[in-house]
Formats: structure tokens, C-alpha cells, sequence
């Protein structure tokens, strides 16, 4: 039955990419807090403005760094995922590993987003 199949490379695929989901959810996770923190300052001298704006970049490219892991994970689960999607319609039952399959792939899109919009963030908080 295709549906079996699906279940099945569905959690192949699971073995093999949840370290990289866990890698791409605990960076975007550890980077999170230090925007608030970088924002948040004010400095008044020209030699702390020019080490923020440093200190704000680099986060800007560790953010760019995690949204382009993330879209290579989706783009790695994508035709497993067209599959899931398919063949969604097939059983009786609850289909919840075809779930598990689309909520990850919410996820990495909700990581994809919070990472565009962290460096928004970054850029338009930057001191002049």
C-alpha cells in the first residue's frame, strides 16, 4: 500500500535528519536572546557604537547562517513532504506520522521566519 511506504520513509528520513532539526531548532534557539539583549543598548560613545554595530552584523550572519540551514532541511524533506500530502486522504485513521512530517515542516518555515525577522530587526535597530 503507497500510505505504508510513505510511513516508512517517513521515519527513515526522521532517523537521519533529527540531528539537523535539533541543530537548526537549538541554534535559532541560542541566538534568540541576544537580540533583545543588543537592541536594548544605547551607547553614547563612538568606539561602543562601532563594537555594537560589529556585535549586531555578526549575529545578522549567524542568523542568515540558520535560515539557509533550515531552507536546505526543507528543501532535503520537500518531496517526502509532496508525498505526505498525496497521500493524506488514503486511510481511515489518524495519519500521525504524515502529521509529525508536516509539523516539522511548520516548524523549519516558522525558523526560516524568525530569522528573517531577526536580522530586519538587527538592521533597523543598528546606532548610526
Amino acid at each position: 500500500m503507497i500510505s505504508d511506504a510513505v510511513d516508512k520513509q517517513i521515519l527513515d528520513a526522521f532517523g537521519l535528519l533529527a540531528v539537523l532539526l535539533v541543530f537548526v531548532f537549538a541554534y535559532l534557539a541560542a541566538l534568540i536572546p541576544q537580540v533583545s539583549s543588543l537592541v536594548g543598548q544605547a551607547p553614547v560613545a563612538q568606539d561602543d557604537k562601532k563594537r555594537l554595530r560589529r556585535q549586531m552584523t555578526v549575529l545578522q550572519v549567524l542568523f542568515a547562517g540558520n535560515v539557509l540551514a533550515a531552507l536546505a532541511v526543507f528543501c532535503v524533506l520537500l518531496p517526502l513532504s509532496s508525498q505526505v500530502l498525496g497521500s493524506l486522504g488514503d486511510e481511515a485513521a489518524f495519519p500521525t506520522t504524515k502529521a509529525s512530517m508536516l509539523l516539522a515542516d511548520g516548524f523549519l518555515m516558522l525558523t526560516v521566519c524568525a530569522g528573517m525577522w531577526a536580522v530586519v530587526h538587527l538592521q533597523r535597530n543598528k546606532p548610526s
